[in-house]
């Protein structure tokens, strides 16, 4: 029968090993749009609240946004 064949084996290390990569690949994906999301967020902030801060805290935003890509790159490439 196909289930007493030994190779066969749901949970071997590869396919666990695959499941794992893809997760992360996702969560970094969805880590990225909230990165995109908090961009957003402090654009309409500094919009608003007008404070001498506001560029700093754009320009930080910005640069999580990119940290946040450069994971999304790092887990393609790694993965």
């Amino acid at each position: 029968m196909f289930i007493d064949n030994p190779s066969f084996n749901l949970f071997n290390l590869n396919s666990v090993m695959a499941l794992f990569k893809i997760g992360f690949i996702i969560f970094a994906i969805l880590y990225f749009f909230f990165s995109l999301i908090v961009v957003r967020q402090v654009a309409l902030m500094t919009e608003t609240v007008i404070t001498e801060a506001g560029g700093i805290l754009k320009v930080l935003s910005i640069v999580y946004a990119i940290f946040s890509l450069a994971i999304v790159v790092l887990f393609f490439l790694m993965l």
